[in-house]
């Protein structure tokens, strides 16, 4: 047993020393996403709507994300598998970030630059989200690793507002293209990191002669049989649909931004750090999650996850100023995390075997749409009403809807904890 629990640490800690090390190097909001919105602003002169319209084209790759985890599961780059994808990648990363390090700056080259680095950057999150779910399903810790992952997803993100800020200050006293061509360098650095973190190969991780871990993917069935196999497998719809739904949030976001400006007159750096303690507030409830998971059901706890979650702001209408409202941003914080955590479980439990980096590649885009319209419908109400008691309502009320597509999970997803019935417990639909 002592053995077994050993190796279930290992595969936490690779799989989070993985995920933080993408993370940093993302250019998205990893170690330089802050502050090439500085240089963009500061340096170029970029006026709110211009770098508002950068942010959207740069992320274009992200509403996609699907693609790229369905290139994870048909190929193996070198034969090497997830680690191919590592190694392969992460080079294309960093030679990327080092090739237009030294390109003149400008409005154009930075968006090429952030653009085609992003999709390289998503084959990474594909290979690793494709791998963590299948490690997962094969050790039966489908709770522990989501907990583990909810927990390290952030903390690039925190750091990065620290780091990032600070890196941005001493970059301001150079050029632009001096501060350019070091924020690129860093991201060449931290990607190549991620193709060196590619060449291990821990026993643990990879079996001697397994050959789903290695990853050696013939790609047996046709593109078309996969898609068929992927839009056949019922059980990814209500677990979508859920997952949607905790995400559609219209009261966080722009809509409390503006509450917290423009009643709670809370500065700039006030809402930064109500986001930050937000983050970090959550992570109490992803270990609480990871506790929980292999004593109670995940239909439990996904019930109760929606049960704490859909009230969350709605405290902060009872809050007269940021002071206050940084306190409460500890109470939303925890009111969140055990659902970010519950989801995330979910839908690594829903993937059809041989998929599964499309399938978590494919609830990240999801919920990164649902994310912004959500945003975008909240300052719609905000703006038509000029009252953030009415984002809170729809927002309340789209998360406790969740309850409602509960039920039509399949009982062989949710009726089990951690150590559940590995994988295959949902059966995969006869070809048509």
């Amino acid at each position: 047993m002592g053995k077994d629990v050993d190796g279930r640490w290992k595969i936490l800690l690779y799989c989070g020393a993985l995920i933080a090390l993408i993370g940093f190097a993302d250019p998205q909001g990893g170690l330089i996403g802050l502050p090439v919105s500085f240089l963009l602003k500061n340096k170029l002169h970029l006026k709110a709507h211009e770098l508002a319209n950068f942010k959207l084209w740069a992320a274009l790759p992200l509403y996609g994300a699907a693609l790229f985890g369905f290139a994870r599961d048909r190929t193996s780059p070198l034969g090497r598998g997830d680690r191919g994808h590592l190694i392969v990648f992460g080079l294309c990363s960093s030679l990327l970030y080092a090739g237009f390090a030294f390109a003149p700056v400008g409005y154009g080259v930075l968006l090429a630059a952030i653009l085609l680095v992003t999709c390289s950057t998503q084959m990474l999150w594909s290979a690793q989200a494709g791998l963590t779910a299948v490690l997962a399903r094969r050790r039966r810790m489908s709770g522990e690793v989501s907990a583990v992952w909810s927990v390290i997803v952030i903390l690039p993100g925190v750091a990065s507002s620290v780091l990032g800020g600070t890196l941005s200050d001493v970059l301001e006293k150079g050029t632009a293209q001096a501060a350019a061509r070091t924020l690129l360098l860093c991201g060449a650095a931290l990607t190549l990191a991620v193709t060196l973190f590619g060449l291990l190969k821990p026993v643990t991780i990879f079996p001697e002669g397994e050959r789903e871990s290695e990853g050696k993917r013939a790609a047996k069935a046709s593109l078309l049989a996969d898609l068929g196999r992927l839009a056949r497998h019922r059980p990814i719809y209500p677990a979508l649909l859920a997952y949607i739904l905790w995400a559609f949030t219209p009261g966080t976001g722009t809509p409390l931004q503006y509450h917290l400006a423009n009643t709670l007159h809370a500065t700039d750096s006030q809402w930064g750090q109500f986001l930050a303690i937000t983050s970090l507030s959550m992570i109490p409830t992803f270990l609480l999650f990871g506790f929980l998971a292999s004593r109670a059901p995940l239909g439990r706890l996904l019930a109760w996850s929606v049960v704490i979650g859909a009230p969350g702001l709605i405290p902060m209408l009872f809050v007269h100023s940021a002071t206050g409202a940084l306190v409460l941003a500890v109470l939303f914080g925890l009111s969140c995390g055990l659902g970010n955590a519950a989801f995330l479980n979910l839908m690594i439990r829903v993937c059809p075997t041989g998929l599964e980096g499309t399938m978590m590649m494919l609830a990240g885009s999801m919920v990164a749409i649902a994310a912004r319209f959500g945003d975008v419908l909240g300052a719609a109400l905000y703006d038509r009403w000029h009252n953030f008691t009415v984002c809170v309502a729809v927002g309340a009320a789209t998360t406790a809807a969740i309850l409602l597509v509960l039920p039509f999970l399949p009982k062989a997803v949710t009726a089990d904890a951690d150590g559940w019935n590995a994988p295959g417990t949902v059966p995969e639909p006869a070809p048509a």
